[in-house]
């Protein structure tokens, strides 16, 4: 977007007064945000995504659901929301704005599960038995754990659509 604005000179090279600003707007839409992502915390969301040229700043959108959207303007690249509820499904959508008559078009749908409860440990004589409660609209659940003689985390092999898993 560009802003235009005149003044004249006298033939003495006194100035006068300024005219009225003019505005050109960009001649297209500006492109979707690429690459929103997000990474959660059982309480916060840190959303990133990728720089449009010529935006001046972002409208953020989220959902939770079975609420209205809501709407941040930002400006850079990132945002963090905090104190979500962890048991709830978050949506989210970002587009860039050139300026409030001229705002881009929104990225596609990053959607953000609920996080699922532990629930008991058994021990068995030959395996462990974990549970969890299921999240709304999850289709598969990876399971992490550690030991005590190795502080490193380890995936479990396959994901499960179990809310259950059994650790030899």
């Amino acid at each position: 977007t560009y802003f235009f604005q005149i003044r004249a000179l006298d033939k003495n090279g006194y100035p006068g007064y300024y005219s009225s600003v003019n505005k050109r707007a960009a001649t297209q839409k500006l492109p979707s945000p690429k690459n929103l992502s997000a990474k959660t915390n059982d309480s916060t969301v840190s959303l990133t995504w990728d720089e449009v040229s010529e935006a001046r700043n972002y409208e953020l959108f989220y959902l939770q659901a079975g609420t209205g959207w809501h709407s941040v303007i930002v400006n850079g690249t990132s945002h963090t929301l905090k104190n979500i509820n962890p048991q709830s499904t978050y949506y989210f959508q970002i587009r860039a704005v050139a300026d409030k008559e001229n705002p881009g078009y929104y990225s596609p749908i990053t959607k953000r599960l609920p996080t699922p409860s532990v629930g008991a440990l058994r021990n068995f004589n030959n395996f462990i038995n974990i549970n969890w409660t299921s999240a709304p609209g999850a289709r598969m659940y990876y399971l992490w754990y550690k030991t005590s003689l190795s502080d490193k985390w380890v995936c479990a092999p396959k994901p499960t659509a179990n809310t259950y898993w059994n650790i030899s």
